[in-house]
């Protein structure tokens, strides 16, 4: 069950920021319902008497945080999941995809290096990408690529979505 936050006669107090948007006085509902939500919660109960409940925190994930490979080249870690959409991690050893293999894929990838470097081929026009830290670039559906490169001497890691294209 959700709870609107009903503030304070204290806490009324509204001014607005550089953007026009209504700040409350209170910082905490500036984060959004669900923070109101359990601002409201905790409320109610400290209210009524009864013990707080166990909060379990929101999982944390450092995207630079290199976990253990086992020997693998590239590890693939997907952080979310729907239909027809998938943002996943990657982390690669220092690396090249065999000059004979060429990913041709179903959906759209939009991928960015943040931790390291690499360079990607293109099959059709024998374009070669560089991506640096922060660098980013979208292969479209069934674009043959390839990885060249990564860093020679840290592991690479990569953010790529992907998903169904609206075509």
């Amino acid at each position: 069950m959700l709870f609107k936050y009903q503030p304070a006669e204290s806490e009324r107090a509204e001014s607005t920021n550089e953007n026009g948007r209504n700040v409350h006085a209170n910082p905490a509902k500036n984060y959004g319902t669900e923070i109101e939500n359990l601002w409201c919660i905790l409320r109610k109960h400290a209210e009524k008497g009864k013990p707080m409940p166990e909060i379990k925190p929101l999982m944390v994930h450092s995207m630079l945080t290199i976990p253990h490979l086992g020997g693998q080249p590239e590890v693939f870690e997907p952080i979310i999941q729907a239909p027809n959409f998938r943002l996943e991690r990657i982390i690669s050893e220092p690396q090249a995809s065999p000059s004979t293999q060429w990913f041709d894929q179903d959906d759209d990838e939009w991928v960015m290096v943040i931790k390291g470097s690499a360079s990607l081929r293109i099959a059709d026009r024998d374009q070669l990408i560089l991506l640096e830290e922060g660098a980013s670039t979208l292969i479209p559906a069934h674009c043959k690529h390839r990885v060249e490169w990564t860093s020679p001497d840290i592991k690479t890691i990569w953010l790529a979505v992907h998903y169904t294209p609206f075509r």
